[in-house]
């Protein structure tokens, strides 16, 4: 006996006449001298195989009528592999499939060239589409019959491609396949792959067949063989996976029991197949206009041409209804142009038929996050991940809500759940979405996991993203020559040009504008009609200040409609252009337009600021009420602008709202000023000098000062009284604000820089203002949050050991950094500048320091607040009431006291700061000892640094 077939049958009467005729030799080809037999295992059936209807097949169909407690079909295929007689098997695990002609003949072939084959056919199903699909259409058991019959398949098994799903399904002749409903193996090799699994005792075997597959394709033992040209064809029955409702939840009863038996989750084999077969007839291939279809519409997503891409997918459904993966490319298109009506109806439809499907689900995930609908988010990633919790595109779903929630513990824990996952789940380069990912957000600690995990995709676009950022992250050297040799190996005709995108909006955050600008040109030639292009220059040309080439592009960008995800962005840039050259009302109507496309902080207050500029404060209001509930908002800030805008219209119920409780409502719009009388204050902020507290108490004391009509001064409209609002240098109205007569003003900027010099063109007669801190504590201070504070959480910046960081970033900063007080009092700008502080440079700080009407000194704010409400002008007196509280910042741990080398680096770099430091704390003894009492004296005169006081420090 050369084979035994070995199929199995449940409730099959009708489909066992076709299936097992078609493995009689009235059917099968060439095999005449074989010796084979056919055991027939009939399953529980309530209506069981006669076998005298089989008479006319041979004494060589043998039936067996099995019992079973299982309604799986584990048991029943162990004992007909037990009943077999031959070494080798052919095993039909479901009894409705109808093989072709040549299966048999071929594996005669293939059996005598290697005796440890293992030969699979591939399943296609009777009927137009899948049969779950046809039913929808009204097909069943009476119209298949009629179809069988209209194609004589007795005469001509290969007429069954003809009236089956071929051209519909997935499984071709040139992909991999994950289970065979016809396949061949010896005796002793399906025992050495580890057998019929009896542990599946799912309703049909659950995913039995499927182990069995996987286990045979990943043995290295083996030789896999496909059968190109045959097949087996399903036929409509009762069974279980395929004829279920997809409404029911079997497949997540099969995931987590495959789960149970295994200890992990299914994930599909990776194998290599020798193709053997015939050569097709041309009815039996792939339909070519598949093909070229599915290669134009990858073809225009790499051009960025999304809305043609949607024009082609929608005539590919017109041809593949059932096709769930273009209604999933399309929704994911549809979301991306913010089309979301057309995106939500096609969600809807598909989870009415499909609401376990993991990629209909992945892109329904992906739309709400898209459209920050952060609770469906959550919804459907956890029905992903109840499917297939080492999901990973689900995973960074999770990562971008978290992102958008401010969630960092989730975050983290998000990734560290993912660097968990079994090492087979990162040969799928999604992974370097995952580390782009974690370097973008800061993750240091485990950004170096994440870069190792995706060094065997080096040779990918997204790499050389992952390296851009992540050299970034860990202050490397921007790496000019890498990028150089990455582009020129590479074609990028042949990449997505959205991932260039990606690189170059990097590079221009990074402020990398040349190669950022040669890598658009580069784009330009490969992809000329790439409209994106104008937006990206729109860009550039904005943040290199030449506005009206940025506006040309930005708006060139908008007419063509080609991306209307970057509109928001669009809009944004055009109304900061229209703000610079005052153009209020297209401010507005840009602002108003980016706000509407995305709600989200930065345009939301862009927004409001649009509303501010044309004196709507109600408006205003109104949306920073809605601002005010988004996640990551400053929610003191926003507060701010409420209580300043309520101020402007004298809105008493909101003013009692949101003002502190000693806000003087008497004297609001009661007291007025002239310019004579009001002189400009200017606060020169050294960094870590403990200035953001003053500044905090500028601008609170402008705030709520109750000078009428609390709001910005333009000269001539309408007599309004100075303002005393605090303005920063920093503020995006920067240009408009240089046009207005400014009273207050705090920045980081030197003594009566060109930037001062503009904004407050009265500056000889303002009261100047600033604060002096301990040098070496400054810097000390500047290192850890330059470089640190602002990409971790408090715990991991608190723990961090300077001792530990390497040397280099060390004296690079020292370098750059060093003498900074010496050089904001003497009006020298940043680097180079700053490298170049020579003692002359003190001198000119000493002698502009006499122009400081206040210097106090950070390690005694208490005493300097108390100091200045003393000497303060008289036109503070109606706004200067309390002291504010300090603001502390990170407390440093003894264990990031830093050694005696660094100590002395820190000590030599700063000689001229520590003269100027130790000249302020005489100044403000000398000047202010009639407000000091002795203990307040001693105390200032202890902070003066000395050689002792130094050889102290942090030891």
């Amino acid at each position: 006996m050369e084979l035994s077939v070995v199929i199995i049958f449940h409730n099959n009467k009708r489909e066992a006449q076709r299936s097992l005729f078609a493995l009689s030799k009235q059917y099968q080809e060439n095999i005449e001298s074989l010796e084979y037999e056919v055991i027939c295992i009939d399953s529980n059936s309530t209506e069981k195989l006669d076998p005298k209807d089989f008479s006319d097949l041979g004494s060589t169909f043998k039936f067996h009528d099995f019992k079973t407690d299982n309604p799986s079909p584990a048991d029943a295929l162990i004992f007909g592999v037990e009943q077999a007689i031959s070494e080798n098997l052919c095993i039909i695990i479901d009894g409705a499939h109808i093989i072709t002609p040549n299966v048999i003949n071929h594996f005669r072939t293939l059996s005598q060239i290697n005796p440890n084959y293992f030969i699979y056919t591939h399943p296609f199903h009777l009927g137009e589409y899948y049969q779950n699909d046809n039913m929808t259409l009204g097909y069943n058991q009476d119209a298949e019959d009629k179809l069988l019959d209209s194609c004589d398949w007795k005469e001509n098994g290969y007429n069954l491609f003809s009236i089956s799903n071929f051209k519909q399904s997935n499984e071709t002749f040139d992909q991999y396949i994950f289970e065979s409903n016809c396949f061949f193996i010896t005796k002793s090799n399906l025992t050495k792959i580890g057998g019929i699994n009896e542990a599946f005792k799912s309703r049909g075997g659950g995913f039995i067949n499927l182990d069995i597959f996987k286990n045979a394709v990943s043995n290295d033992d083996l030789q896999n063989y496909q059968l190109v040209g045959e097949a087996s064809f399903h036929q409509f029955h009762g069974g279980t996976s395929t004829n279920e409702s997809r409404v029911s939840e079997l497949q997540i009863e099969f995931r987590n029991e495959y789960k149970k038996i295994k200890g992990h989750h299914y994930k599909s084999p990776v194998y290599d197949a020798i193709a053997y077969g015939c050569q097709l007839n041309p009815a039996q291939i792939r339909f070519y206009n598949l093909y070229s279809h599915n290669k134009l519409v990858n073809d225009l997503i790499k051009k960025n041409k999304q809305q043609e891409a949607i024009e082609v997918l929608n005539q590919l459904i017109s041809l593949y209804p059932f096709k769930v993966e273009y209604k999933v490319q399309l929704i994911k298109l549809h979301t991306n142009l913010l089309q979301f009506e057309e995106a939500e109806a096609i969600i809807e439809d598909l989870l009415k038929t499909h609401p376990y499907n993991i990629k209909v689900l992945d892109a329904s995930a992906k739309y709400y996050l898209a459209r920050r609908d952060n609770e469906n988010v959550k919804i459907y990633t956890s029905k992903i991940i109840e499917i297939d919790p080492l999901h990973l595109p689900s995973q960074l779903s999770l990562l971008k809500l978290y992102a958008q929630e401010g969630n960092e513990k989730e975050k983290e824990k998000t990734l560290i759940d993912i660097l968990g996952f079994p090492e087979d789940r990162f040969k799928n380069s999604l992974v370097l979405q995952i580390a782009i990912y974690c370097v973008e957000h800061k993750f240091k600690k485990y950004s170096e996991q994440f870069y190792n995990i995706c060094l065997p995709f080096k040779n990918e676009f997204d790499f050389l993203i992952l390296k851009v950022l992540y050299d970034e992250l860990h202050e490397s050297e921007f790496d000019q020559a890498y990028l150089d040799k990455f582009i020129s190996q590479h074609n990028l005709r042949n990449e997505s040009s959205i991932k260039v995108t990606k690189l170059i909006k990097i590079l221009f955050r990074m402020e990398q504008w040349d190669s950022g600008f040669q890598l658009c040109n580069l784009l330009k030639d490969y992809f000329p009609e790439e409209q994106v292009l104008n937006f990206l220059y729109g860009r550039y040309y904005y943040y290199q200040k030449e506005f009206d080439k940025a506006e040309e592009h930005l708006r060139m960008f908008l007419k063509a409609e080609s991306n209307r995800f970057l509109f928001p962005n669009t809009h944004y840039l055009l109304s900061k252009i229209a703000l610079k050259s005052k153009d209020y009302n297209t401010f507005h109507k840009h602002a108003k337009e980016a706000y509407k496309k995305i709600k989200n902080t930065k345009y939301g207050l862009n927004y409001v600021r649009s509303l501010q500029f044309l004196q709507n404060y109600k408006p205003a209001i109104t949306e920073l009420e809605k601002i005010k509930t988004f996640s990551n908002v400053d929610q003191g800030n926003v507060k701010e602008m409420i209580l300043k805008n309520a101020i402007k219209i004298s809105d008493l119920e909101i003013i009692k709202k949101y003002a502190p409780t000693d806000f003087d409502y008497s004297q609001l719009g009661s007291v007025d000023y002239k310019d004579d009388v009001f002189k400009p204050i200017i606060f020169t902020h050294i960094q870590k000098c403990g200035g953001t507290s003053f500044r905090r108490y500028l601008s609170n004391a402008a705030l709520y000062s109750g000078v009428k009509g609390s709001q910005i001064h333009i000269p001539g409209q309408n007599g309004q009284s100075p303002n005393t609002n605090l303005i920063t240098l920093n503020d995006d109205e920067i240009e408009d604000v240089i046009a207005r007569n400014i009273k207050v003003l705090a920045d980081h900027s030197t003594f009566r820089s060109d930037k001062v010099k503009k904004v407050v063109p009265n500056y000889l007669d303002a009261y100047n203002l600033t604060y002096l801190r301990h040098p070496i504590k400054r810097l000390y201070s500047s290192y850890y949050y330059f470089y640190f504070g602002k990409n971790f959480n408090k715990t991991e910046y608190n723990n961090i050991n300077i001792n530990d960081l390497p040397a280099n970033l060390l004296k690079k900063f020292i370098k750059e950094n060093a003498n900074v007080a010496t050089a904001f009092i003497s009006g020298k700008m940043w680097a180079p500048d700053l490298i170049n502080i020579k003692p002359e440079d003190l001198t000119l700080a000493k002698a502009n320091l006499e122009q400081f009407q206040f210097i106090g000194i950070t390690e005694v704010s208490d005493i300097s607040m108390k100091v200045f409400n003393k000497v303060k002008p008289d036109y503070f007196n109606s706004f200067v009431r309390n002291i504010p509280r300090i603001n502390k910042g990170s407390q440093v741990q003894r264990e990031r006291y830093p050694n005696e080398e660094i100590k002395k680096m820190l000590i030599k770099a700063n000689r001229l700061d520590i003269k100027l430091y130790n000249l302020a704390i005489n100044k403000f003894i000398s000047k202010y000892k009639t407000y000091l009492n002795k203990e307040e004296i001693l105390k200032i005169r202890s902070l003066k640094i000395t050689d002792e006081s130094l050889e102290q420090l942090y030891s």
